[in-house]
Order: structure tokens, then sequence, then C-alpha cells
């Protein structure tokens, strides 16, 4: 009963882990957003692709189209 236990906690701690994650990320592209305006409707699409990305690798590479490096979340 106690091994069943320890699991379940293990298995909501890297839940929660990865809901901060995605908050991280989706409060970085909001500040993003707010300091580029111009970028708001080719990123709109993107928001989604993000979060799934975050889920399946847990890291993000994203492409700045402005000065051409990749900036990791």
């Amino acid at each position: 009963m106690t091994m069943k236990k320890q699991e379940n906690e293990g298995k909501s701690f890297s839940f929660s882990s990865s809901i901060m994650k995605i908050s991280t990320c989706l409060n970085q592209m909001a500040l993003h957003k707010m300091s580029a305006p111009h970028h708001i409707l080719n990123e709109e699409s993107g928001l989604l692709k993000t979060n799934y990305k975050l889920l399946k690798y847990k890291k993000i590479a994203k492409k700045d189209s402005k000065k051409n490096k990749e900036i990791h979340i």
C-alpha cells in the first residue's frame, strides 16, 4: 500500500512540474508578444504547437526571426 502511495506522489509531482514549465513558457511568450506587437499574428498559431512540444520534449528551441538565433526556454 505504501508503494502505491509513493508512485502516485511521483506522478503528481511530474505532472505539476510539466504545468509549471508550460506556465513559464506561456508567460515568456506573452512578454515577447507585448514587446513585439507586430509578431502577434504570426505567433498565435504557434501557441498550441509550443504546448505540445513542451509536453513531448520538455525543452523548446524557439527561433527568433529577427536575430536568426535559437532561444532555449
